[in-house]
């Protein structure tokens, strides 16, 4: 049965890779260019590692624009 995955890390089948730091600093530039004065983060769970690349690009977009880290 053909599959594929979705996933952020390297797995022995075919996958699609995420990449979640820069989609995340991506939506907090485009939220920021909206308007927004600060975007809050709702990462998922802390041991995760796609939660911590998704918190690295929330930091550096809102770090590079200047604004306050909530």
């Amino acid at each position: 049965m053909p599959v594929v995955l979705t996933d952020s890390r390297t797995l022995s089948l075919p996958t699609v890779g995420l990449d979640q730091a820069g989609g995340a600093q991506l939506a907090v530039e485009h939220l920021l260019g909206t308007g927004a004065h600060t975007v809050h983060l709702v990462a998922g769970p802390k041991n995760s590692i796609q939660s911590q690349q998704r918190q690295q690009g929330w930091r550096r977009a809102l770090q590079t624009a200047g604004r306050p880290i909530p």
